[in-house]
């Protein structure tokens, strides 16, 4: 196979579901013209640098390191040992599913980098789940719900890239103290 290539689909033709048409056959961007040249070079530099992570990630040896009891995850302390996620103004960790737990550690290991679909699917639901199903988006909609109802928007930290996966970028920690 060769190098990855976007595609960014130029019309001069808005509506009628052409943007959604062209992004399910693959586009990774959609311009209707007239358009900014300023606005398209950024487009285009913004899918180059997206191809060259994927490229560098592709090419990264595969790190197995045992899972952690707990981790940190955008402004949430999650423990695999037991599925709970515990958010700053909570008393008390509560229950979370596990797909949920799995799925925050996947994130939480692919910070600062793009995290692609096919991967992440391996990772929580394995080699053999269905890529063309909704799990991935359902649960991520779920979370984003459960972490907005303590006033963090995880899609600020959780980006979707389009025809690739998600743009997952690092958190800040929450400073410990003494």
């Amino acid at each position: 196979s060769g190098p990855f290539l976007p595609v960014i689909a130029v019309t001069g033709t808005a509506g009628d579901g052409l943007a959604p048409r062209c992004l399910n056959a693959g586009a990774y961007d959609f311009v209707t013209k007239p358009f900014w040249p300023e606005e398209f070079r950024a487009r285009v530099h913004r899918h180059l640098a997206t191809a060259a992570a994927l490229a560098r990630a592709a090419a990264a040896p595969a790190k197995a390191a045992p899972k952690p009891e707990a981790f940190e995850f955008v402004g949430a302390r999650i423990r695999l040992a037991d599925n709970t996620i515990q958010f700053p103004d909570m008393d008390e960790p509560m229950s979370i599913f596990p797909k949920y737990a799995q799925l925050l550690y996947v994130f939480h290991q692919s910070e600062g980098s793009i995290l692609r679909k096919d991967v992440l699917v391996k990772k929580v639901w394995g080699a053999d789940a269905d890529l063309n199903g909704n799990s991935v988006v359902t649960y991520l909609c779920s979370l984003r719900g459960l972490y907005r109802k303590h006033r963090i928007i995880l899609a600020t930290w959780i980006r979707p890239q389009y025809g690739v996966g998600w743009h997952v970028l690092k958190a800040p920690r929450t400073k410990k103290t003494a």
